[in-house]
Protein backbone atom coordinates (compact mmCIF):
# COMPACT_ATOMS: atom_id res chain seq x y z
CA UNK A 1 0.00 0.00 0.00
CA UNK A 2 1.21 3.43 -1.02
CA UNK A 3 2.22 5.97 2.12
CA UNK A 4 0.31 9.10 1.42
CA UNK A 5 0.94 10.56 5.32
CA UNK A 6 3.80 10.73 7.56
CA UNK A 7 2.52 12.11 10.46
CA UNK A 8 3.00 9.36 12.91
CA UNK A 9 6.65 7.96 11.50
CA UNK A 10 9.69 8.61 13.53
CA UNK A 11 12.76 9.81 11.94
CA UNK A 12 16.68 10.32 12.91
CA UNK A 13 18.41 12.19 10.97
CA UNK A 14 22.54 11.59 11.54
CA UNK A 15 24.85 14.24 9.56
CA UNK A 16 27.68 16.45 11.16
CA UNK A 17 26.99 19.18 8.61
CA UNK A 18 24.34 21.89 10.40
CA UNK A 19 23.03 23.13 6.53
CA UNK A 20 22.44 19.08 5.47
CA UNK A 21 20.50 18.86 8.99
CA UNK A 22 18.57 22.16 8.55
CA UNK A 23 17.91 20.73 5.05
CA UNK A 24 16.89 17.29 5.28
CA UNK A 25 14.43 18.43 8.67
CA UNK A 26 12.65 20.61 6.66
CA UNK A 27 11.83 18.27 3.81
CA UNK A 28 10.42 16.34 5.93
CA UNK A 29 8.49 18.53 7.43
CA UNK A 30 7.04 19.49 4.21
CA UNK A 31 6.71 15.58 3.25
CA UNK A 32 4.30 15.64 5.96
CA UNK A 33 6.44 14.27 8.90
CA UNK A 34 5.97 16.14 12.40
CA UNK A 35 8.34 18.31 13.77
CA UNK A 36 8.54 16.36 17.46
CA UNK A 37 8.88 13.03 15.67
CA UNK A 38 11.86 14.47 13.85
CA UNK A 39 15.43 13.92 16.08
CA UNK A 40 18.67 14.85 14.41
CA UNK A 41 22.54 14.80 16.11
CA UNK A 42 25.62 15.95 14.30
CA UNK A 43 28.25 12.87 16.33
CA UNK A 44 28.26 9.26 15.87
CA UNK A 45 28.08 8.94 19.74
CA UNK A 46 25.04 10.38 20.12
CA UNK A 47 23.29 8.50 17.60
CA UNK A 48 24.69 5.73 19.12
CA UNK A 49 23.45 6.64 22.12
CA UNK A 50 19.32 7.70 20.48
CA UNK A 51 19.53 3.96 18.82
CA UNK A 52 19.86 2.22 22.13
CA UNK A 53 16.72 3.96 23.33
CA UNK A 54 14.27 4.85 20.96
CA UNK A 55 13.23 2.79 17.92
CA UNK A 56 12.71 5.45 14.79
CA UNK A 57 10.48 4.24 11.80
CA UNK A 58 13.58 5.62 9.37
CA UNK A 59 17.00 6.24 9.84
CA UNK A 60 19.04 8.81 7.27
CA UNK A 61 22.76 8.28 8.07
CA UNK A 62 26.26 10.40 6.47
CA UNK A 63 28.72 8.05 5.89
CA UNK A 64 31.59 10.14 6.25
CA UNK A 65 32.27 11.96 9.45
CA UNK A 66 35.96 12.87 10.11
CA UNK A 67 37.89 11.41 12.29
CA UNK A 68 36.19 7.94 14.44
CA UNK A 69 33.48 6.28 13.04
CA UNK A 70 32.02 6.84 9.65
CA UNK A 71 27.91 5.44 8.88
CA UNK A 72 29.44 2.25 7.42
CA UNK A 73 30.80 1.53 11.35
CA UNK A 74 27.56 3.16 12.87
CA UNK A 75 24.94 0.98 10.93
CA UNK A 76 27.48 -2.13 11.50
CA UNK A 77 27.41 -1.47 15.02
CA UNK A 78 23.92 -0.71 15.94
CA UNK A 79 22.84 -3.66 13.72
CA UNK A 80 25.40 -6.04 15.90
CA UNK A 81 23.92 -4.90 19.21
CA UNK A 82 20.26 -5.45 18.00
CA UNK A 83 19.64 -1.77 18.63
CA UNK A 84 18.24 -1.70 14.17
CA UNK A 85 14.65 -3.71 14.62
CA UNK A 86 13.31 -4.85 11.48
CA UNK A 87 11.09 -2.42 10.92
CA UNK A 88 13.23 0.61 11.03
CA UNK A 89 14.51 1.40 6.98
CA UNK A 90 17.74 2.88 6.43
CA UNK A 91 18.81 5.62 4.15
CA UNK A 92 22.08 6.18 3.16
CA UNK A 93 23.37 9.68 2.71
CA UNK A 94 26.74 10.49 1.24
CA UNK A 95 28.66 13.91 -0.17
CA UNK A 96 32.00 11.27 -1.94
CA UNK A 97 31.34 10.25 -5.42
CA UNK A 98 34.12 8.07 -4.74
CA UNK A 99 33.33 4.49 -6.64
CA UNK A 100 34.93 2.65 -3.52
CA UNK A 101 33.07 4.83 -0.96
CA UNK A 102 29.52 3.88 -2.90
CA UNK A 103 30.38 0.22 -3.24
CA UNK A 104 31.55 -0.45 0.43
CA UNK A 105 27.68 1.91 1.12
CA UNK A 106 26.12 -0.43 -1.05
CA UNK A 107 27.74 -3.79 0.96
CA UNK A 108 25.58 -2.32 3.79
CA UNK A 109 22.83 -3.09 1.53
CA UNK A 110 20.47 0.01 3.11
CA UNK A 111 17.01 0.44 1.86
CA UNK A 112 18.30 3.27 -0.33
CA UNK A 113 20.88 5.77 -0.42
CA UNK A 114 21.24 9.31 -1.79
CA UNK A 115 23.58 11.24 -3.39
CA UNK A 116 24.39 14.52 -2.33
CA UNK A 117 23.45 17.47 -3.36
CA UNK A 118 19.63 15.64 -4.08
CA UNK A 119 16.55 17.49 -4.45
CA UNK A 120 13.42 17.37 -2.50
CA UNK A 121 11.63 15.08 -5.00
CA UNK A 122 14.61 12.36 -5.13
CA UNK A 123 14.70 12.83 -1.30
CA UNK A 124 10.79 12.02 -0.62
CA UNK A 125 10.88 9.60 -3.50
CA UNK A 126 13.68 7.08 -1.46
CA UNK A 127 12.18 7.79 1.99
CA UNK A 128 8.98 7.01 0.71
CA UNK A 129 9.47 3.61 -1.26
CA UNK A 130 12.09 2.77 1.78
CA UNK A 131 9.68 2.90 4.26
CA UNK A 132 6.70 1.10 2.05
CA UNK A 133 8.68 -1.59 1.36
CA UNK A 134 9.71 -2.32 5.25
CA UNK A 135 6.02 -2.03 5.88
CA UNK A 136 4.79 -3.75 3.16
CA UNK A 137 7.65 -6.69 4.16
CA UNK A 138 7.67 -6.17 7.93
CA UNK A 139 6.53 -9.67 8.74
CA UNK A 140 9.71 -10.99 6.70
CA UNK A 141 12.28 -8.76 8.56
CA UNK A 142 10.33 -9.79 11.87
CA UNK A 143 11.22 -13.37 11.20
CA UNK A 144 14.75 -12.75 9.56
CA UNK A 145 15.66 -10.86 13.08
CA UNK A 146 14.70 -13.77 14.90
CA UNK A 147 16.81 -15.81 12.53
CA UNK A 148 13.65 -18.41 11.89
CA UNK A 149 14.79 -18.73 8.46
CA UNK A 150 11.49 -21.22 7.54
CA UNK A 151 8.76 -19.31 8.28
CA UNK A 152 10.75 -16.27 6.69
CA UNK A 153 10.45 -18.46 3.39
CA UNK A 154 6.94 -19.50 4.18
CA UNK A 155 6.13 -15.63 4.33
CA UNK A 156 7.87 -14.90 1.25
CA UNK A 157 5.41 -17.14 -0.49
CA UNK A 158 2.33 -15.58 1.17
CA UNK A 159 3.32 -11.90 0.38
CA UNK A 160 4.14 -12.20 -3.32
CA UNK A 161 0.97 -12.22 -4.41
CA UNK A 162 -0.32 -9.69 -2.39
CA UNK A 163 2.68 -7.40 -3.11
CA UNK A 164 3.50 -7.54 -6.56
CA UNK A 165 5.13 -4.27 -6.57
CA UNK A 166 8.37 -5.66 -4.47
CA UNK A 167 8.32 -8.90 -5.83
CA UNK A 168 11.53 -8.36 -6.71
CA UNK A 169 12.87 -8.33 -3.17
CA UNK A 170 10.58 -10.99 -1.95
CA UNK A 171 12.05 -13.65 -4.36
CA UNK A 172 15.96 -12.10 -3.67
CA UNK A 173 15.12 -13.10 -0.25
CA UNK A 174 12.90 -16.42 -1.10
CA UNK A 175 16.60 -18.17 -3.10
CA UNK A 176 18.87 -16.66 0.02
CA UNK A 177 16.20 -18.58 2.10
CA UNK A 178 16.89 -21.74 0.27
CA UNK A 179 20.32 -21.71 0.17
CA UNK A 180 20.46 -20.83 3.66
CA UNK A 181 18.28 -24.22 4.32
CA UNK A 182 20.38 -26.08 2.09
CA UNK A 183 17.82 -26.72 -0.32
CA UNK A 184 20.14 -25.76 -3.41
CA UNK A 185 17.79 -27.64 -6.33
CA UNK A 186 14.66 -25.38 -5.07
CA UNK A 187 16.80 -22.57 -5.36
CA UNK A 188 18.10 -23.27 -8.80
CA UNK A 189 14.29 -23.69 -9.99
CA UNK A 190 13.83 -20.48 -8.37
CA UNK A 191 16.90 -18.47 -10.29
CA UNK A 192 16.14 -20.51 -13.40
CA UNK A 193 11.69 -19.76 -13.65
CA UNK A 194 13.10 -15.89 -12.74
CA UNK A 195 15.75 -15.97 -15.60
CA UNK A 196 13.45 -16.51 -18.06
CA UNK A 197 11.63 -12.65 -17.77
CA UNK A 198 14.83 -11.15 -15.58
CA UNK A 199 17.78 -11.29 -17.21
CA UNK A 200 19.09 -9.40 -14.05
CA UNK A 201 22.93 -9.84 -12.43
CA UNK A 202 21.11 -10.80 -8.79
CA UNK A 203 18.95 -13.72 -10.82
CA UNK A 204 22.20 -14.91 -12.14
CA UNK A 205 24.36 -14.85 -9.35
CA UNK A 206 21.89 -16.54 -7.27
CA UNK A 207 21.53 -19.06 -10.06
CA UNK A 208 25.44 -19.81 -9.80
CA UNK A 209 25.34 -19.88 -5.73
CA UNK A 210 22.92 -22.70 -6.10
CA UNK A 211 24.92 -24.68 -8.39
CA UNK A 212 27.89 -24.29 -6.11
CA UNK A 213 25.00 -25.47 -3.35
CA UNK A 214 24.59 -28.56 -5.08
CA UNK A 215 28.31 -29.18 -6.29
CA UNK A 216 28.39 -28.25 -10.00
CA UNK A 217 31.10 -25.83 -9.41
CA UNK A 218 31.99 -25.75 -13.18
CA UNK A 219 28.25 -24.41 -14.37
CA UNK A 220 28.62 -21.77 -11.13
CA UNK A 221 32.17 -20.76 -12.21
CA UNK A 222 31.04 -20.18 -16.21
CA UNK A 223 28.29 -18.02 -15.33
CA UNK A 224 30.95 -15.91 -12.35
CA UNK A 225 32.81 -16.10 -15.35
CA UNK A 226 30.80 -14.49 -17.96
CA UNK A 227 29.62 -11.91 -15.44
CA UNK A 228 33.13 -10.46 -14.56
CA UNK A 229 33.41 -10.21 -18.68
CA UNK A 230 30.49 -7.86 -18.45
CA UNK A 231 31.81 -5.92 -15.54
CA UNK A 232 35.34 -7.28 -13.84
CA UNK A 233 34.54 -4.89 -11.20
CA UNK A 234 31.37 -6.18 -9.97
CA UNK A 235 32.15 -6.52 -6.08
CA UNK A 236 29.52 -9.17 -5.44
CA UNK A 237 30.35 -11.31 -8.15
CA UNK A 238 33.70 -11.10 -7.00
CA UNK A 239 33.05 -11.92 -3.37
CA UNK A 240 31.36 -14.69 -4.67
CA UNK A 241 33.70 -16.42 -6.58
CA UNK A 242 36.14 -15.91 -3.71
CA UNK A 243 33.28 -17.93 -1.89
CA UNK A 244 33.10 -21.03 -4.22
CA UNK A 245 36.80 -21.09 -4.49
CA UNK A 246 36.83 -21.28 -0.51
CA UNK A 247 34.39 -23.51 -0.44
CA UNK A 248 35.97 -25.72 -3.01
CA UNK A 249 39.09 -25.48 -0.75
CA UNK A 250 40.99 -23.57 -3.98
CA UNK A 251 42.67 -21.01 -1.06
CA UNK A 252 45.38 -19.11 -3.58
CA UNK A 253 41.92 -18.40 -5.78
CA UNK A 254 39.81 -17.68 -3.07
CA UNK A 255 42.82 -15.54 -1.36
CA UNK A 256 42.72 -14.14 -4.98
CA UNK A 257 39.25 -13.08 -5.70
CA UNK A 258 38.87 -11.75 -2.41
CA UNK A 259 41.67 -9.43 -2.64
CA UNK A 260 40.14 -7.76 -5.80
CA UNK A 261 36.61 -7.25 -4.21
CA UNK A 262 38.75 -5.51 -1.06
CA UNK A 263 40.79 -3.05 -3.47
CA UNK A 264 37.03 -1.89 -5.01
CA UNK A 265 35.67 -1.93 -1.63
CA UNK A 266 38.14 -2.23 1.03
CA UNK A 267 35.74 -0.85 4.18
CA UNK A 268 34.54 -3.97 4.19
CA UNK A 269 36.15 -5.61 7.46
CA UNK A 270 34.94 -9.07 7.40
CA UNK A 271 36.12 -9.65 4.14
CA UNK A 272 39.56 -8.29 5.42
CA UNK A 273 39.95 -10.24 7.93
CA UNK A 274 39.16 -13.55 6.01
CA UNK A 275 41.60 -12.42 3.58
CA UNK A 276 44.19 -12.25 6.68
CA UNK A 277 42.83 -15.69 7.90
CA UNK A 278 43.73 -17.16 4.66
CA UNK A 279 46.66 -15.59 3.52
CA UNK A 280 48.25 -17.06 7.30
CA UNK A 281 46.77 -20.19 6.46
CA UNK A 282 49.25 -20.62 3.67
CA UNK A 283 52.05 -19.43 5.45
CA UNK A 284 52.00 -15.74 3.79
CA UNK A 285 52.44 -14.28 6.81
CA UNK A 286 53.65 -10.75 5.55
CA UNK A 287 50.18 -10.32 3.56
CA UNK A 288 48.74 -11.48 6.75
CA UNK A 289 50.17 -8.86 8.71
CA UNK A 290 48.59 -6.02 5.95
CA UNK A 291 45.41 -7.32 6.44
CA UNK A 292 45.51 -7.55 10.11
CA UNK A 293 46.45 -4.62 10.56
CA UNK A 294 43.78 -3.43 7.91
CA UNK A 295 41.60 -5.06 10.30
CA UNK A 296 42.50 -3.05 13.33
CA UNK A 297 42.20 0.27 11.94
CA UNK A 298 38.60 -0.86 10.23
CA UNK A 299 37.65 -1.71 14.26
CA UNK A 300 38.58 1.18 15.67
CA UNK A 301 36.18 2.09 18.56
CA UNK A 302 33.84 -0.44 17.76
CA UNK A 303 32.43 -3.95 18.97
CA UNK A 304 35.33 -5.49 16.94
CA UNK A 305 37.91 -4.27 19.17
CA UNK A 306 38.98 -7.00 21.22
CA UNK A 307 42.44 -7.89 22.85
CA UNK A 308 42.48 -10.22 19.27
CA UNK A 309 41.89 -7.28 17.11
CA UNK A 310 44.53 -5.61 18.58
CA UNK A 311 47.45 -8.24 19.31
CA UNK A 312 46.76 -10.13 16.10
CA UNK A 313 48.92 -7.87 14.58
CA UNK A 314 51.87 -8.28 17.41
CA UNK A 315 51.37 -12.77 17.07
CA UNK A 316 52.59 -12.56 13.10
CA UNK A 317 55.04 -10.40 13.35
CA UNK A 318 56.17 -12.68 16.14
CA UNK A 319 56.33 -15.30 13.59
CA UNK A 320 57.52 -13.36 10.75
CA UNK A 321 61.06 -12.58 12.85
CA UNK A 322 61.34 -16.15 13.49
CA UNK A 323 61.92 -16.75 10.04
CA UNK A 324 64.21 -13.66 9.88
CA UNK A 325 67.84 -13.34 10.46
CA UNK A 326 68.69 -12.71 14.12
CA UNK A 327 69.35 -9.37 14.57
CA UNK A 328 68.93 -8.20 11.25
CA UNK A 329 67.30 -4.95 10.64
CA UNK A 330 64.18 -6.44 9.76
CA UNK A 331 64.17 -8.73 12.87
CA UNK A 332 64.86 -5.93 15.13
CA UNK A 333 62.09 -3.66 13.85
CA UNK A 334 60.39 -6.63 13.65
CA UNK A 335 60.47 -6.67 17.87
CA UNK A 336 60.30 -3.30 18.21
CA UNK A 337 57.16 -3.25 16.59
CA UNK A 338 56.07 -5.87 18.94
CA UNK A 339 56.89 -4.32 21.88
CA UNK A 340 55.34 -0.99 20.99
CA UNK A 341 51.77 -2.55 20.47
CA UNK A 342 51.70 -4.54 23.80
CA UNK A 343 52.69 -0.87 25.38
CA UNK A 344 49.42 0.24 23.62
CA UNK A 345 47.36 -2.36 24.44
CA UNK A 346 48.61 -2.34 28.35
CA UNK A 347 47.63 1.42 28.40
CA UNK A 348 43.60 0.32 27.15
CA UNK A 349 40.61 -0.24 29.81
CA UNK A 350 40.18 -3.89 29.91
CA UNK A 351 39.69 -7.14 31.87
CA UNK A 352 42.88 -8.08 34.03
CA UNK A 353 42.40 -11.69 32.42
CA UNK A 354 43.59 -10.14 29.17
CA UNK A 355 46.99 -9.77 30.56
CA UNK A 356 47.81 -13.14 30.32
CA UNK A 357 47.48 -12.77 26.25
CA UNK A 358 50.30 -10.21 26.37
CA UNK A 359 52.16 -11.81 28.16
CA UNK A 360 52.23 -15.22 25.89
CA UNK A 361 53.61 -12.97 22.92
CA UNK A 362 56.08 -11.84 25.65
CA UNK A 363 57.13 -15.47 25.97
CA UNK A 364 57.46 -15.44 22.24
CA UNK A 365 59.93 -12.41 22.66
CA UNK A 366 62.23 -13.84 24.90
CA UNK A 367 62.60 -16.71 22.77
CA UNK A 368 63.27 -14.53 19.82
CA UNK A 369 65.78 -12.63 21.71
CA UNK A 370 67.27 -16.26 23.02
CA UNK A 371 66.18 -15.86 26.49
CA UNK A 372 64.86 -19.57 26.34
CA UNK A 373 64.81 -19.89 30.47
CA UNK A 374 62.67 -16.68 31.27
CA UNK A 375 60.33 -17.68 28.67
CA UNK A 376 59.59 -20.91 29.91
CA UNK A 377 59.44 -19.42 33.55
CA UNK A 378 56.94 -17.11 32.16
CA UNK A 379 55.02 -19.84 30.02
CA UNK A 380 54.58 -21.54 33.18
CA UNK A 381 53.39 -18.71 35.25
CA UNK A 382 51.02 -17.66 32.52
CA UNK A 383 49.61 -21.23 32.06
CA UNK A 384 48.77 -21.40 35.96
CA UNK A 385 46.54 -18.56 35.68
CA UNK A 386 42.47 -18.34 34.61
CA UNK A 387 41.85 -17.06 31.22
CA UNK A 388 39.33 -16.85 28.34
CA UNK A 389 40.43 -17.99 25.39
CA UNK A 390 38.99 -16.91 21.64
CA UNK A 391 39.77 -18.65 18.59
CA UNK A 392 43.03 -16.62 17.54
CA UNK A 393 44.48 -16.25 20.78
CA UNK A 394 44.08 -20.48 21.03
CA UNK A 395 45.17 -20.67 17.74
CA UNK A 396 48.26 -18.76 18.14
CA UNK A 397 48.55 -20.46 21.41
CA UNK A 398 48.81 -23.60 19.45
CA UNK A 399 51.53 -22.03 17.09
CA UNK A 400 53.80 -21.66 20.31
CA UNK A 401 53.38 -25.04 21.92
CA UNK A 402 54.23 -26.68 18.16
CA UNK A 403 57.39 -24.20 18.33
CA UNK A 404 58.19 -25.79 21.84
CA UNK A 405 57.70 -29.01 20.52
CA UNK A 406 54.80 -29.73 23.03
CA UNK A 407 52.65 -31.46 20.99
CA UNK A 408 50.08 -32.54 23.07
CA UNK A 409 49.77 -28.89 24.16
CA UNK A 410 49.62 -27.80 21.19
CA UNK A 411 47.05 -30.44 19.72
CA UNK A 412 44.73 -29.58 22.88
CA UNK A 413 44.66 -26.08 22.05
CA UNK A 414 44.24 -26.63 18.14
CA UNK A 415 41.33 -28.73 19.08
CA UNK A 416 39.67 -25.83 21.17
CA UNK A 417 39.86 -23.36 18.39
CA UNK A 418 37.40 -25.67 15.97
CA UNK A 419 35.33 -25.17 19.44
CA UNK A 420 35.75 -21.55 19.23
CA UNK A 421 35.05 -21.08 15.73
CA UNK A 422 31.88 -21.63 16.71
CA UNK A 423 31.44 -18.71 18.47
CA UNK A 424 32.12 -16.49 14.93
CA UNK A 425 28.71 -15.28 12.87
CA UNK A 426 30.17 -15.01 9.66
CA UNK A 427 29.73 -17.68 7.71
CA UNK A 428 32.88 -17.01 5.75
CA UNK A 429 35.17 -16.09 8.18
CA UNK A 430 33.86 -18.91 10.32
CA UNK A 431 35.43 -20.88 7.33
CA UNK A 432 38.18 -19.13 6.79
CA UNK A 433 38.99 -20.13 10.42
CA UNK A 434 38.77 -23.77 9.98
CA UNK A 435 41.44 -23.27 6.94
CA UNK A 436 43.46 -21.79 9.24
CA UNK A 437 43.03 -24.41 12.18
CA UNK A 438 42.95 -27.29 9.33
CA UNK A 439 46.36 -26.29 7.59
CA UNK A 440 48.10 -25.36 10.80
CA UNK A 441 47.49 -28.88 11.42
CA UNK A 442 48.94 -30.41 8.04
CA UNK A 443 51.68 -27.81 8.45
CA UNK A 444 52.73 -29.83 11.46
CA UNK A 445 52.60 -33.08 10.40
CA UNK A 446 54.98 -32.26 7.45
CA UNK A 447 57.14 -30.82 9.46
CA UNK A 448 57.15 -33.89 11.86
CA UNK A 449 57.63 -35.92 8.45
CA UNK A 450 60.71 -34.25 7.70
CA UNK A 451 61.97 -33.72 11.22
CA UNK A 452 61.74 -37.79 11.61
CA UNK A 453 63.86 -38.28 8.33
CA UNK A 454 66.31 -35.71 8.98
CA UNK A 455 67.18 -37.14 12.38
CA UNK A 456 67.51 -40.62 10.66
CA UNK A 457 69.68 -38.94 8.08
CA UNK A 458 71.62 -37.86 10.71
CA UNK A 459 71.89 -41.25 12.56
CA UNK A 460 72.98 -43.03 9.58
CA UNK A 461 75.66 -40.89 8.66
CA UNK A 462 77.20 -41.05 12.12
CA UNK A 463 77.35 -44.95 12.14
CA UNK A 464 79.30 -43.86 8.86
CA UNK A 465 81.38 -41.63 10.68
CA UNK A 466 80.61 -39.09 8.56
CA UNK A 467 80.23 -36.62 10.82
CA UNK A 468 79.96 -33.55 8.47
CA UNK A 469 76.91 -34.75 7.31
CA UNK A 470 75.76 -35.83 10.64
CA UNK A 471 75.51 -32.08 11.52
CA UNK A 472 74.63 -31.20 8.38
CA UNK A 473 71.11 -33.44 9.11
CA UNK A 474 70.69 -32.18 12.91
CA UNK A 475 71.53 -28.45 12.11
CA UNK A 476 67.99 -28.84 9.55
CA UNK A 477 66.67 -30.94 11.91
CA UNK A 478 66.88 -27.73 14.56
CA UNK A 479 66.17 -25.50 11.74
CA UNK A 480 62.74 -26.87 11.95
CA UNK A 481 62.22 -27.72 15.41
CA UNK A 482 64.88 -25.54 16.74
CA UNK A 483 64.12 -27.00 21.16
CA UNK A 484 64.83 -30.72 20.32
CA UNK A 485 67.03 -32.01 23.40
CA UNK A 486 68.07 -35.00 21.71
CA UNK A 487 69.12 -34.01 18.51
CA UNK A 488 71.01 -31.10 20.68
CA UNK A 489 72.34 -33.84 22.53
CA UNK A 490 73.36 -35.50 19.44
CA UNK A 491 75.29 -32.46 17.82
CA UNK A 492 77.35 -31.97 20.81
CA UNK A 493 78.06 -35.71 21.07
CA UNK A 494 79.87 -35.40 17.73
CA UNK A 495 81.74 -31.63 18.55
CA UNK A 496 83.37 -33.80 21.64
CA UNK A 497 85.22 -35.82 19.23
CA UNK A 498 85.03 -34.58 15.86
CA UNK A 499 85.15 -31.14 14.28
CA UNK A 500 83.42 -30.08 11.28
CA UNK A 501 86.20 -29.08 8.37
CA UNK A 502 83.80 -26.46 6.82
CA UNK A 503 83.30 -24.55 9.79
CA UNK A 504 85.59 -22.18 12.12
CA UNK A 505 85.51 -21.65 15.47
CA UNK A 506 83.47 -18.71 16.31
CA UNK A 507 80.10 -20.39 14.14
CA UNK A 508 80.98 -23.94 16.36
CA UNK A 509 81.01 -22.51 19.66
CA UNK A 510 77.97 -20.41 18.45
CA UNK A 511 76.50 -23.74 17.62
CA UNK A 512 77.66 -25.40 20.74
CA UNK A 513 76.30 -22.88 23.32
CA UNK A 514 72.68 -23.25 21.50
CA UNK A 515 72.57 -26.71 21.81
CA UNK A 516 73.87 -26.19 25.49
CA UNK A 517 70.78 -23.79 26.30
CA UNK A 518 68.62 -25.72 24.82
CA UNK A 519 69.21 -28.99 27.24
CA UNK A 520 69.44 -26.86 30.42
CA UNK A 521 66.44 -25.59 30.16
CA UNK A 522 64.29 -28.62 28.15
CA UNK A 523 66.12 -31.62 30.00
CA UNK A 524 65.71 -31.99 33.87
CA UNK A 525 68.57 -32.44 36.13
CA UNK A 526 67.85 -36.20 36.45
CA UNK A 527 67.97 -36.68 32.45
CA UNK A 528 71.31 -34.79 32.02
CA UNK A 529 72.70 -36.97 34.50
CA UNK A 530 71.61 -40.47 32.89
CA UNK A 531 73.17 -38.52 30.18
CA UNK A 532 76.32 -37.80 31.63
CA UNK A 533 75.78 -34.95 30.22
CA UNK A 534 78.52 -32.89 32.56
CA UNK A 535 81.00 -34.58 31.11
CA UNK A 536 80.02 -34.69 27.46
CA UNK A 537 80.20 -30.35 27.60
CA UNK A 538 83.32 -30.47 29.42
CA UNK A 539 84.75 -32.40 26.01
CA UNK A 540 83.25 -30.02 23.87
CA UNK A 541 84.28 -26.94 24.88
CA UNK A 542 87.97 -28.73 25.54
CA UNK A 543 87.78 -29.51 22.08
CA UNK A 544 87.07 -25.38 21.36
CA UNK A 545 89.92 -24.47 22.94
CA UNK A 546 92.02 -26.64 21.63
CA UNK A 547 91.02 -25.49 18.11
CA UNK A 548 91.47 -22.13 19.21
CA UNK A 549 95.71 -22.91 20.48
CA UNK A 550 95.87 -24.38 16.87
CA UNK A 551 94.38 -21.71 15.02
CA UNK A 552 96.76 -19.11 17.27
CA UNK A 553 99.52 -21.02 16.96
Amino acid sequence: MAITRFNDITALIIDDSNMVLISVRGSLKEMGFIESNITHTATISKAKYLCRRHIYDIVLCDYNFGEGLNGRQFIDEIKHLKKFPPTTSLVMLTGESNINVVRGIAELYPDEYLLKPFTFNLLKEKVTIAIERRSALQTVYQLLNKNDIEKALIECERLLPQQPKFKNKLNKFKGEFLLHLNRGKEAEKLYRELLRTDNSTWCKVGLANSLNAIGEYKAASDIFEKLLKTNNKNVDVLHYLGQSSLTQNNIPKAIKYFKFAADLSPTNPDRVLIIANLCFAVNDYKSSLNYYLNYAELSKGMYRENHSTILNPARVMGIIASYSEKNSAENRQLISNIKEILKTFLLLEKEANENIHVELIMVKLLLLEGDIAQALALLKGTLSKPHDDDFYSSFFKAELFAELDLSKESNEAIERCKTLCADTQNKLVLQSQIVMASNFQKKIKKRNIKVQKSFEDGLAFEKQQDWQNAIKCYEFTLRLSPYLGVVSFKILTILSHAWPTTRNRKQICELAKSCDKTIINFWSSDQRNKANYSPLKEKVWLQIKLKEVDDNA
